[in-house]
């Protein structure tokens, strides 16, 4: 994507890497981590996986750079060996890995990609940062039977969760129980029966 608009005037020092540049644009533009981002010199685009220095590629006080915006949608998968995975989809390269305790039911994607929510059979759904390399839990709801689906509102705003015959609804960050709506019956969570999919409208 080109747009030809001025993004910013940075001030960086000429031996910086060329990562440097591309973390400080990613700042700037508030990128999401489906968007690749290089960067190219006039008519040559540069390597971002490079050693060199700005100096070194040619880029000195005054040069005039072009952002290339590359978009790179991420699958996210839900597996019975207790882990989802987010792979980059034009290249097959496991972003990052998230672990529960018993095979995963669901996965999810919080509207703007930033957060994954997971259910798992392990009676829990665990949100995480969707950022790659090894992520932290951002919050975990316990509900003492298996969860066989999950969701995220579209505003991101609510979780959803399917528990046996009944669907629970929490806010999402605070984990704040909103409501329980279905038939509370522990019968059919015991046999791992119930409802299998959940969606916000």
């Amino acid at each position: 994507e080109m747009s030809g608009k001025e993004l910013a005037a940075l001030d960086i020092d000429a031996g910086a890497k060329l990562s440097d540049l591309l973390e400080q644009f990613a700042t700037i533009e508030s990128v999401p981590s489906s968007i690749k981002l290089s960067l190219a010199l006039g008519d040559s685009k540069l390597p971002a996986d490079t050693d060199l220095s700005l100096e070194a590629l040619g880029i000195a006080d005054g040069a005039m750079v072009t952002v290339i915006k590359q978009s790179c949608p991420r699958v996210l998968t839900a597996s019975n060996d207790c882990s989802a995975m987010i792979f980059e989809s034009t290249t097959g390269k496991i972003l990052k890995e998230m672990k529960h305790a018993s095979a995963i039911t669901s996965a999810a994607w919080l509207p703007d990609a930033s957060t994954v929510l997971t259910a798992s059979r392990d009676s829990s759904a665990r949100t995480w940062s969707s950022t790659a390399g090894r992520g932290e839990e951002l919050h975990r709801f316990c509900e003492g039977f298996p969860v066989l689906a999950c969701t995220f509102s579209g505003d991101g705003c609510f979780v959803a969760l399917a528990v046996g015959m009944k669907v629970c609804v929490y806010k999402n960050g605070t984990g704040e129980r909103i409501s329980n709506l279905g038939v509370d019956d522990d019968d059919h969570r015991h046999r791992n029966m119930g409802i299998n999919s959940v969606r916000f409208s």
